[in-house]
């Protein structure tokens, strides 16, 4: 048991740190002497999900569901988790029929229907806890054609782009998500007021926000202008998100441009702002210009998207591509590394709002924080 606990925590850190292949050949190692052994063969249906090998991913929670049947010990999984994961993994698999994924999927909302899933607490579940949600309390026909991209009028999928953009986690990491949490939880008090400028459809931050205020009896204000993309109306799947998470009653959406909103709220208001819409160096800065006034005396203005300081990155590539969404472009101390995904707007526009006094907070980095 302590061996395969060992394991399944191994397992999790490599997949944290992105080494999704060592994660797989050491579950292959682990597994030619232990072939029977459940958990193996789960986190192995993990680590293949994360590398988008999804009929592996279904094979082996499929195989580890079958060994869970009548045994309780503390080291397995639970195998009502291996069956919905086995589901969603065909659902999700773009090499299968469009009817073979809305089975799958309609198989993984039946299971859910039938089970306590909100005690199931693994650590990769984070990212599948909307997708539960949404399954289990949404009608089936939004989760199918949102989450799966699938039009069921003629049984196409949309763009995969737009699955990307709707996808039930939102678009956070597990530590965005943690470091967000952790960053509200420190100014959280009755009667919160937290700002979101850049909502979407109201995943990913408008959750963990929308949780802590409801928790304090407060109010989430929600800025953004819900333009349509990829031929969606996004104010009608943001709204039907905050009503499927209950969070109607402590959501204010303001449909309108950031500064229009900002002159509507009143001058140290807010315990929290959370600036997340347009990464073009122009439009944060101004979004920085509007809110920083809106926020109490020791309260947080924040906001996502911030891989680093400007003296990690050469100014010219920051200024090259400031007006941009994202560039790939490297850190000075690693000439020869990897070309990152960098904001380099947020990164200038922080960086020049705030000089060294800010926290860059997240692994990897992305969540930048001031204390006003």
């Amino acid at each position: 048991m302590i061996e395969t606990t060992m394991l399944t925590i191994r397992t999790r850190l490599l997949l944290k740190k992105g080494l999704v292949t060592q994660a797989i050949v050491e579950l292959r190692n682990f597994m030619e002497s232990n072939p029977a052994d459940p958990a193996a063969w789960f986190m192995l249906g993990v680590a293949n999900e994360d590398r988008n090998e999804l009929s592996r991913a279904s094979a082996a929670f499929e195989i580890s569901a079958q060994l869970t049947v009548g045994r309780t010990e503390p080291s397995h999984p639970n195998s009502d988790e291996c069956i919905v994961r086995f589901n969603l993994s065909l659902a999700y698999d773009r090499t299968l029929t469009p009817f073979k994924r809305i089975a799958a999927a309609k198989q993984a909302a039946e299971r859910l229907k039938e089970v306590e899933y909100k005690n199931w607490t693994a650590p990769e579940w984070d990212r599948y806890r909307d997708h539960l949600a949404c399954i289990a309390n949404a009608p089936l026909s939004h989760y199918l054609l949102v989450y799966l991209a699938l039009d069921l009028a003629t049984e196409l999928p949309i763009e995969p782009a737009a699955a990307w953009y709707f996808r039930a986690d939102g678009q956070l990491t597990g530590s965005d998500h943690a470091t967000i949490s952790d960053i509200t939880a420190r100014i959280a008090r009755p009667g919160l007021k937290v700002v979101e400028v850049g909502s979407a459809v109201g995943l990913g931050s408008t959750r963990i926000f929308g949780d802590w205020v409801k928790r304090f009896d407060g109010e989430l204000v929600c800025v953004d202008t819900w333009s349509p993309m990829y031929g969606v109306e996004l104010r009608n799947i943001f709204d039907r998100n905050i009503d499927i998470f209950d969070l109607t009653q402590v959501v204010l959406p303001m449909q309108m441009p950031s500064k229009l909103a900002a002159e509507q709220i009143t001058d140290q208001s807010c315990d929290l702002v959370f600036i997340d819409g347009d990464h073009s160096y122009s439009a944060v800065r101004d979004d920085i210009d509007a809110w920083r006034s809106k926020v109490k005396p020791g309260g947080i203005l924040c906001g996502d998207d911030c891989e680093g300081r400007p003296h990690e990155f050469k100014l010219e590539a920051l200024e090259n591509h400031k007006e941009q969404d994202v560039a790939s472009i490297r850190r000075i101390a690693e000439p020869s590394g990897d070309l990152g995904d960098i904001h380099c707007g947020v990164v200038l526009a922080v960086g020049e709002n705030f000089g060294n006094d800010y926290l860059i907070l997240g692994d990897p980095p992305g969540i930048w924080a001031k204390v006003m």
